[in-house]
């Protein structure tokens, strides 16, 4: 079985859920991984306004991206 919290944890990232976080940093920031070029820019046009939003459309690139963005939500397509 997965364990999240060390995968996420080796790549620098926290599952610490803390809206208030957001609210004082202002923008939060979004992962958006999907191999569908469409989705991908549906769902950024709807958050890109409040959040600052990372498209990819692998997983590799988005781990190998982690590191740097370190997002405060990440939303992926599971059946990629």
């Amino acid at each position: 079985m997965l364990n999240r919290k060390k995968v996420l944890s080796k790549y620098g990232i926290s599952l610490d859920i803390n809206p208030e976080k957001w609210r004082k940093s202002g923008l939060g920031k979004i992962m958006l991984i999907d191999d569908e070029p469409e989705s991908l820019e549906i769902h950024k046009s709807y958050l890109e306004a409040e959040h600052s939003v990372y498209t990819f459309d692998s997983g590799k690139e988005a781990l190998d991206s982690l590191a740097e963005i370190k997002p405060d939500v990440i939303l992926l397509d599971i059946e990629m």
